[in-house]
Formats: structure tokens, sequence, C-alpha cells
């Protein structure tokens, strides 16, 4: 058996842990720490390593528990999966005909047909059957939202979709919401139109489904062709009429930032933040956004050895030890590490709440 060493931050112990432990153990799950406290640790895996990468598309498996990354700056387009379980494993699947990936790729998965759904920088959607990943087929029909890069996206799980906002800034500025329905037999998109003023356009933002409330979260991005970085926080709704509204965080907010990593929290029921560009460097930072009213935010301190800091970095939520999962980005190069943060106790993630999709 494998064991991996661990700092037991909390204690000051440096405690060993059998990496294929059960999740069902009360002291350990999978070789990553588990407590009340938020926790990085460093991923190490076997295998060859993929190419280091920003911007690529990155999504969770979570029947098979693997992160999955194809595309990118950097990254080739070579499909490369990472088990989760046991001991972390990279391997490079070599599927018939990959996609064109753009440099600028966006993924989520579709666990009603375990698939990975992948845009591109073109608006090509493209998916993977996880499994038989033998080929990508092109997905979408019809007329697709107009070329852009460093856009946001994120699954819709009550209505199993793929969401997309905002972009830019090579063809113009974007703060258009544009949906990909994911069953049946046509796929074809369709602009969403929030009533009430919009976010500013801009690119690199972030965006959350909050699955409590049925809406979409984006923060974040730039508002002009540079680095005009910024914090505000806006909500539309998708139930009924869809609406956008500001909403106005107490506490002290983060700094301003394009090209962060954002997922969305269900049992503590918030929207995490992490990295970015503040328009002078990297950023390193975590924060949480509690979405239940009255939100606000609150700056994490993470035990343990943090992440370089970094912009353009792939973060995905894994459901079945309650983890923020991040990969790659860009800093002086580009990165191909992968760090988990331990978000959740195990008494929360059995409280866990899903969504009820709607056909």
């Amino acid at each position: 058996m494998r064991w991996m060493v661990f700092l037991v931050a909390s204690l000051g112990l440096t405690t060993s842990i059998p990496w294929g432990a059960s999740a069902r153990d009360s002291s350990v799950n999978h070789g990553f720490r588990s407590s009340a406290l938020e926790s990085w640790t460093n991923v190490v895996s076997s295998g060859a390593l993929p190419p280091g990468r920003r911007d690529a598309g990155v999504a969770y498996d979570s029947q098979g528990d693997r992160l999955v990354v194809i595309g990118g700056g950097g990254g080739g387009s070579a499909t490369w999966l990472l088990n989760l379980a046991g001991l972390p494993t990279w391997t490079s699947v070599a599927e018939a005909s990959p996609p064109s990936v753009s440099g600028d790729d966006r993924a989520v998965y579709d666990p009603v047909n375990n698939r990975i759904i992948l845009v591109t920088s073109s608006m090509q959607a493209w998916a993977l059957d996880l499994a038989n990943p033998t080929a990508w087929g092109l997905l979408a029909a019809g007329s697709s939202p107009p070329p852009r890069s460093f856009y946001a996206a994120t699954y819709d799980a009550l209505r199993n979709r793929l969401l997309i906002f905002g972009g830019g800034p090579y063809t113009g500025l974007f703060n258009d919401v544009w949906a990909l329905p994911l069953s049946g037999t046509s796929q074809i998109w369709t602009q969403i139109v929030g009533a009430g003023a919009a976010p500013a356009p801009r690119w690199g933002p972030v965006a959350v489904y909050d699955s409590a409330r049925d809406r979409l979260i984006i923060t974040s991005g730039s508002l002009d062709g540079g680095y005009s970085v910024s914090n505000d926080v806006w909500a539309l709704s998708l139930s009924g009429t869809p609406a956008w509204t500001q909403l106005a965080p107490s506490g002290s907010a983060p700094p301003s930032r394009m090209l962060a990593a954002a997922i969305y929290d269900p049992t503590v029921d918030r929207l995490l933040l992490y990295g970015g560009y503040a328009g002078g460097g990297a950023l390193g930072d975590v924060w949480g956004l509690s979405l239940q009213a009255p939100v606000a935010w609150t700056q994490l301190s993470p035990a343990g050895t943090s992440p370089p800091a970094r912009w353009s970095l792939g973060a995905v939520y894994r459901s079945s030890l309650g983890q923020m999962i991040i990969f790659g980005g860009a800093v002086e190069g580009v990165l191909n590490d992968t760090w988990a943060l331990q978000i959740e106790p195990k008494s929360f993630r059995m409280n866990r709440r899903s969504p009820t999709r709607l056909t």
C-alpha cells in the first residue's frame, strides 16, 4: 500500500495516511485531509503529466471521480483524465478526431449522458462520451453565439444545459447569455435576454449556477479591452421571465480581478472564488460569497501550503469529497499542477441538496 505524508496543520503534527483509504473512514478521505477548516493539498499523481496550459476546458466527471482536461493555450488537443480515486493517475485518451481546440476553451460535464461538453472560442460545441471515449462529435446545430475568447461557462443542472456569459476582447466585449440544451436529439443555441439593467460587457469573468435559487451568478472580469478589472456581482434569474439583479454583498469585497476561477459549493451554499489577474500580477487568494440573503463576502484562510498564484486556471467542484480542484493556469509561463481545497466537513456532505432536473 502506498502512503502519503501530510501536515496536519491544526495539530502541528505529521501524519501518515493511506492514499487509498475509504471515504467512510472517520479520519481520512482518499488522502485529502478533512476538517471543518478549509485546507490545501497538492495532488501528487503518477503517470506522465499533461502539458502546462491556460484557459483549458476543465470538468469533473462525477461518475468516474476524475478530472477531465482538454485544450487551452499550450495544451494541445489531446484529452487527459486524472483519476482521483485511490492514487491519482494521469492518462491520455487516444480518441479519434479530436476537436480543433482554440487555446481559449471551456468544458462542462453532462451527468445525464455521461459526457464532456467542450466549447471553443469559435463557439463550436463538441461532446465526448466518457463510457466509450473514442471520438468527439460536433454537437450544436443552427446559429451559434458570436465568436469570443475568455468567456465564462457553467452547467445548469435543473435543465441539463450549458450556459455561457460574456467574453472578448478581440471581437469586442460581450455581456450576453446563451444556453445550449444537452438533452434531446437536436442541440440549438438560444440567447437568454434578461429584463432590467445588465452587467457591463466584460472579458475574463466567472460564472456559476446557483442551484438553490435557479439563477446564474457572475462576477469579476475586465470592462475594457485592457485590464480595467472589476468585482461587481450580478444574478440572472432563470425561472419565469429571466431578469438581472445587481447584488450588494456585505463585508470587505475581494480585490477586483479577471481570469479567476469559481465554483458553486451547494452544501455551504456559496460561490468560491480563487486566483485571477489583478492588472498588476497574479492572485492566489480564496473568497467565499454566501448566496443566502443577505449575501456577504468572506476571505478564507486555508491551512496547508497554498498553490502558487495564477490566472486563467480551471476549477471544479468534486462532489464526492467536498473539494475544489484546480488545475493549470498561467504566471511566468503555463502550469500543469493540480491542487485540492478541502471545503466541506463530512457532516455537511451527508446533507447535500440535489436539484430536480426539468424534462
